[in-house]
């Protein structure tokens, strides 16, 4: 009777520990999924990133430009169907070549999808302060907002501001781009 009883007793701590290992995975596996966006790791690995006092520019695969001010980081990814931009940091300034395929800009806190143009997304705080300079876009966050040529607009994870005329000053190291290559 107590070899019964003691087998009983392994077979429930093993069964208990087999438990508390799975729920510890799956645990640890769903915080992991949660945090991923904010971890640096992302930053680290960034197919494009500037050292801070640096600004680049670069030609994409599709002939879109962009420049990134000081201290950025972001993703690049083309597929056959679409053109996706991954904002992980800092300033970006992009002019987006025509082409059939959508181009989407991603940031943690929304999704922009651009019609076309030249627009400018920088990381503020808690936010980010998108501008459309030419052309148009739209912002897919904690709601939807239309930006149009000329128009910015605040947003963070609980916010989007409605579009308000750009402001003079305003993501000024876009300014000598600009003139540069306009």
């Amino acid at each position: 009777q107590r070899q019964a009883a003691r087998s009983a007793l392994q077979a429930r701590c093993v069964d208990r520990r087999q438990a508390l290992k799975v729920l510890s995975i799956i645990g640890g596996g769903s915080l992991l999924a949660l945090t991923s966006r904010a971890l640096p790791w992302q930053q680290w690995q960034a197919s494009q990133r500037t050292a801070v006092g640096e600004v680049r520019g670069s030609q994409l695969a599709d002939g879109s430009r962009l420049w990134l001010n000081t201290d950025s980081a972001l993703d690049v990814d083309f597929t056959a169907e679409l053109r996706r931009l991954a904002l992980y940091r800092g300033e970006v300034l992009v002019e987006a070549a025509d082409d059939a395929r959508p181009l989407w800009l991603e940031t943690a806190h929304a999704r922009l999808r651009v019609q076309g143009g030249r627009f400018a997304v920088c990381q503020q705080d808690d936010g980010y302060l998108v501008s459309s300079q030419v052309g148009a876009l739209e912002i897919l966050g904690a709601r939807r907002q239309s930006l149009v040529a000329g128009q910015e607009a605040y947003f963070d994870a609980q916010w989007v501001d409605r579009p308000a005329p750009l402001r003079q000053g305003q993501q000024a190291w876009t300014h000598e781009i600009g003139r540069a290559h306009v």
